[in-house]
């Protein structure tokens, strides 16, 4: 069965017409029967992981890696993976890869040590060559309107990012927060987009002493629905 009679058959079982589907996601009903009959080949990420949400399932089911119960569905002709290729918490699959949910990003916590990972994501096979990828669920308002809480973000792992980048920052070994990153000769400001919130600065001699460290880059921002 491939994935669009399974979002079909769901849909149906769960009750939840293609017109629901479709508004949820901002699109017409007619392209959700498009993917359901196979009539569209490539389902974005973005697509297939609000849909699955939807159907209370994981994109993996959709796509048939997993089965109804989580567990993963060996594919019919496996290729062999290079271990060295990925972190071990990498999960390579033919049209997307699985990077890990963490559940947060504290000093002295590794990301990817295994108590820290609560699930995973799915993102496009585009990021395949980039560095160590994470994703963060935001917690608060401090980002909006561009971030909400609940949505996730997808991060690359980096200790560095350009002025006007959002961040991940540790700060004084706190969890770690999100930020647009402004840079200048003396120190840092770590800003806020909702305006309620005044801009953090930090001197380079704060930097140094608290400290202040940036855990990744923010590559892409999912809405929750």
């Amino acid at each position: 069965m491939d994935v669009g009679k399974r979002i079909k058959e769901l849909r149906k079982q769960r009750g939840i017409s293609a017109e629901t589907i479709a508004e949820h996601l901002g699109t017409n009903p007619t392209t959700i029967y498009r993917y359901e009959k196979g009539d569209i080949e490539k389902m974005p990420i973005t697509i297939l992981e609000p849909i699955a949400k939807l159907l209370g399932c994981t994109p993996g089911y959709l796509m048939g890696w997993e089965d109804d119960k989580g567990n993963k569905v060996p594919p019919k002709d496996p290729e062999p993976r290079d271990p060295n290729k990925r972190p071990a918490c990498f999960d390579v699959f033919v049209d997307a890869y699985a990077i890990p949910l963490l559940g947060r990003v504290a000093a002295g916590c590794p990301l990817y040590d295994e108590g820290n990972i609560i699930g995973k994501v799915y993102v496009s096979p585009d990021l395949h060559d980039t560095d160590e990828l994470y994703a963060l669920t935001v917690k608060g308002d401090s980002m909006i309107p561009r971030i909400h809480d609940g949505d996730v973000l997808i991060v690359k792992h980096q200790d560095d990012a350009d002025s006007g980048q959002l961040v991940v920052v540790q700060i004084n070994g706190n969890e770690g927060v999100v930020k647009k990153l402004q840079k200048y000769r003396d120190g840092i400001a770590l800003v806020s987009l909702n305006p309620a919130y005044e801009p953090m600065h930090f001197s380079n001699d704060e930097i140094e002493s608290l400290p202040v460290r940036v855990v990744g880059k923010v590559l892409e921002v999912r809405s929750k629905i």
